[in-house]
C-alpha cells in the first residue's frame, strides 16, 4: 500500500471511526484483528505475512475465535478520538481516549505501521509515549515512538514549485551507458534513473508511480514536472476519488495499485464508489489470495515434513525387510564360516567357500575391520534378527503405508481449502515461551488482583510465599509494598513504571494495608519502592525484607471489587 493511499486513508478513517470503540485486539498467524464497535465495519485486519503489511477493513473474521490470542487488553473498550497519518509515511496513529475505570485514566496511542520490517502494531502511553506492547513479525523492528518517521525528503508532492529544482532529474554520471548501447536500452536506463530520483526526493511518490510517470513521459522534465504539480493539487484539494490502476510493467506491486485521486497517466483503471469498496476489491484480488496461499504453504510444509519422514521410514523398513528375508542365507553363511574357520584370517574383504552340497562355491562378504569372531557373529546376529523381526517389520511397513495414504489425503484436503479460517484451524497453536510458562506457574501460587490490562497485584499468603514473591518472582522494576510498622503480606505491583498513575499505586497500597495486622484501621501507612531497592538480610528467616529508598503513602485498607 503506497504512501498516497495511507495519507488519504488517515483522513478517511478519522471521519469514519472517530467515536467508535475498540472492543478487543486478537492475534493469529501473521495477522491481527481489531474488533470494533459502532463502526462502519466490525473488523480491521492487519496482515504481515509479506514484506509490507496490509490494512484490510472487513465484515468477517479471518481466524476462528478459539485460535486467536488476546493482546493489548489495555485498549479494550477504549473510544477512538482520532486517526491521522504521519505525513507521507505509511503509518496510521490512532488516539484512544482514557478509560472510565480507575487505573485507566491515561490516553493511549496505537501505531499501525505498514512499512517493511517494522512491527505492524504498537501501543504507547499518550503522555510519555512509552511503548507498552507490540505485535509483528519476529525479526521486525520496534519503532522508537508512536510518531517516529524517516528523515523528510527534500520536497513534498503537496508543495512542489512551478519549475523542477535544479539537478533533481539530472542523470548521475555513474548511471550513464556506453555510447554503443542501443536506443531502447538508453531510454529504459534514463527512465529508471529518473524514477529512482523522484522516489528519493519527493515525499508521496512511491516507486511504482515514479516508474509509470517516468516511462510515460520518457523522463522528460518538461512533460513530467507539470504532471507532478497537477497530482499535488488534486491531493491538496482532499476530494478523494478512489481508483484501482493496473501497471503490468511494474510487476506484482503494480497489479491493482490503489490511489486516492485520478492519476495523470494512461493505464487500465477502475473507479470505486468509496475507500471501503476500493480496499475490499484490492483485498479480494490481491491481499487475501496472497494470505491464503501463505497459510496453505505454511500448513502444507508441516504435512510435507511428515510425508517425507514417513517415506524415509518406509524405505528403511523396505531395506530391513529385504535383510530379514535373507535370514536363512545369513545363517547359512554363518554355518559355512564356522565350518571353515581355519581358513579365515583378519583383514579379508571376502572369502570363497565350497557349499555343503559340494556342487557350488559361495562368496561371503567380510568386514576387514572386524575380527574373525566378530565377522562370524555378525551373520548369526543378522539371521536371528531377521527370523524374529520379519513379521514385525511387515506389520510396521503396512502401518506406515496407511499413514502415508492419510498424509496424501491431508495434503489433497489442504490444497482444496479456500478460506483463511479453515487453514488457521490446521496450524498448531503457539506455545508460550519458557519464561512465560515459568512466570505463569509461579503466579498461580499467589493471590492476585488485576487492576487493569497493564497492572496486576500479587500478594503472598505466608512467610515462605512472601519470600518467593519478593526475592524470586518480582522483577527489579516492579513496585514492592508493605504495611509500615506492622506484620503483613508482601505485595508486588507488576507492570509498574515511572509514569504509572498514582491511583494504581494507591490501589496496590490499599491491598497491602488490607493484608496486614492493621486491616481494621481507618488509615494505614504503607511503604513502597522498586524491587531493586529491597533485599533479604543474610541468615534472616523467610519473609524478611529490608527496603531502602522507599516512600510512604497513607491509604485506607480496601480490596478491589474482583480478585
Amino acid at each position: 500500500m503506497n504512501s498516497l493511499t495511507i495519507y488519504a486513508l488517515g483522513a478517511e478513517l478519522d471521519r469514519m471511526l472517530s467515536g467508535a470503540a475498540i472492543a478487543a485486539v486478537r492475534r493469529f498467524p501473521e495477522g491481527i484483528t481489531l474488533f470494533l464497535n459502532h463502526a462502519p465495519f466490525p473488523f480491521a485486519h492487519i496482515l504481515y505475512h509479506r514484506r509490507e503489511p496490509e490494512f484490510v477493513p472487513s465484515d468477517r473474521e479471518l481466524a476462528p475465535r478459539n485460535r486467536g490470542i488476546e493482546e493489548m487488553t489495555a485498549v479494550d473498550g477504549r473510544r477512538i478520538e482520532g486517526i491521522h497519518s504521519i505525513g507521507f509515511e505509511r503509518v496510521l496513529v490512532v488516539k484512544l481516549a482514557p478509560g472510565a475505570e480507575w487505573g485507566r485514566e491515561e490516553s493511549l496511542l496505537l501505531r499501525i505501521d505498514l512499512t517493511p520490517a517494522a512491527k505492524a502494531l504498537a501501543l504507547y502511553e499518550g503522555s510519555t509515549e512509552r511503548q507498552l506492547a507490540s505485535i509483528g513479525a519476529k525479526k521486525s523492528r520496534k519503532p522508537a515512538g508512536p510518531n517516529e518517521a524517516l528523515p523528510p525528503k527534500r520536497h513534498s508532492i503537496l508543495e512542489l514549485p512551478a519549475e523542477p529544482p535544479a539537478g533533481l532529474l539530472e542523470v548521475n554520471p555513474r548511471d550513464t551507458l556506453a555510447s554503443s548501447a542501443p536506443d531502447h536500452t538508453r531510454r529504459w536506463k534514463h527512465a529508471k534513473t529518473s524514477a529512482d530520483a523522484l522516489a528519493r526526493a519527493i515525499g508521496g511518490i512511491d516507486p511504482v508511480l515514479a516508474g509509470v510517470l517516468s516511462k510515460n513521459t520518457d523522463a522528460d522534465p518538461a512533460r513530467l514536472w507539470p504532471l507532478l504539480v497537477e497530482l499535488g493539487a488534486r491531493l491538496a484539494a482532499g476530494a478523494w476519488d478512489w481508483r484501482l490502476y493496473e501497471f503490468p510493467e511494474q510487476g506484482e506491486a503494480g497489479a491493482a495499485a490503489l490511489y486516492p485521486v485520478e492519476l495523470p497517466v494512461e493505464a487500465p483503471v477502475r473507479r470505486m464508489k468509496d475507500v471501503l469498496e476500493a480496499l475490499d476489491v484490492r483485498a479480494a484480488e490481491i491481499v487475501m489470495p496472497s494470505y491464503v496461499a501463505h497459510l496453505r504453504r505454511k500448513v502444507a510444509a508441516e504435512a510435507g515434513k511428515t510425508m517425507k519422514r514417513l517415506e524415509r521410514l518406509s524405505r528403511n523398513l523396505e531395506q530391513d525387510l529385504a535383510d530379514a528375508e535373507r535370514s536363512a542365507e545369513y545363517r547359512h553363511y554363518g554355518n559355512l564360516l564356522v565350518t571353515h574357520r581355519h581358513l579365515l584370517k583378519a583383514g579379508l574383504k571376502e572369502i570363497v567357500l565350497r557349499d555343503f552340497s559340494g556342487d557350488r562355491d559361495v562368496t561371503i562378504p567380510l568386514d576387514p575391520a572386524r575380527s574373525v569372531e566378530r565377522n562370524i557373529r555378525l551373520y548369526f546376529t543378522k539371521a536371528k534378527k531377521g527370523e524374529k523381526g520379519n513379521l514385525i517389520i511387515r506389520n510396521r511397513k503396512r502401518e506406515v503405508e496407511r499413514e502415508i495414504a492419510r498424509s496424501r489425503k491431508t495434503l489433497d484436503r489442504i490444497a482444496a481449502l479456500e478460506t483463511s479460517a479453515e487453514l488457521i484451524a490446521l496450524i498448531p497453536p503457539e506455545r508460550p515461551s519458557r519464561a512465560a510458562e515459568r512466570d505463569a506457574g509461579a503466579a498461580k501460587r499467589f493471590r492476585r488482583f488485576a487492576l487493569d490490562g497493564t497492572h496486576t497485584v500479587y500478594v503472598g499468603r505466608s512467610d515462605a510465599e512472601n519470600d518467593v514473591l519478593t526475592h524470586e518472582f518480582a522483577s527489579a522494576s516492579d513496585l514492592w509494598f508493605h504495611a509500615q510498622g506492622t506484620p503483613g503480606s508482601h505485595v508486588v505491583l507488576k507492570g509498574a513504571h515511572r509514569s504509572t498513575p498514582h491511583s494504581v499505586i494507591e490501589a496496590a497500597a490499599s491491598i497491602a494495608a488490607y493484608f496486614s495486622k492493621a486491616r481494621n484501621s481507618s488509615t494505614v501507612p504503607v511503604i513502597y519502592a522498586e524491587k531493586r531497592h529491597v533485599r533479604r538480610p543474610r541468615k534472616s528467616k523467610a519473609g524478611t525484607a529490608l527496603c531502602s529508598r522507599g516512600k510512604t503513602i497513607f491509604v485506607k485498607p480496601v480490596l478491589p471489587e474482583k480478585e
